[in-house]
């Protein structure tokens, strides 16, 4: 269900990685969100993935299995690049005026 910004935030918190697998995204609205926290994140190579410094997979179970093993085991996660509020609003706003020019 939907969680309140407290909730979400907590969410997050208390996660150890984000695994994101899909095999499109325009944008990545979860990708943002994890990096805001600092979350370390494996994902495959869309959206806003690469820019949030996420451990970029390909869509293989033992890719992403090894990936996953990497990151809950590293002491350091390699693919942590937290963001400020300030560029996860303004990466928003580009993306989505982007969108909005395409369509």
């Amino acid at each position: 269900g939907r969680l309140t910004p407290g909730e979400l935030a907590g969410s997050y918190r208390a996660a150890q990685v984000l695994l994101h697998t899909a095999a499109y995204e325009g944008y990545g609205l979860v990708l943002a969100e994890a990096a805001q926290t600092g979350l370390p994140i494996v994902s495959t190579d869309v959206g806003i993935a690469r820019e949030v410094g996420a451990l970029i997979v390909l869509a293989v179970p033992a890719k992403i299995a090894s990936a996953l093993e990497q990151q809950l085991l590293s002491p350091q996660p390699t693919s942590f690049r937290p963001i400020s509020a300030q560029v996860y609003l303004t990466t928003i706003f580009n993306y989505w005026s982007q969108l909005v020019v395409l369509v």
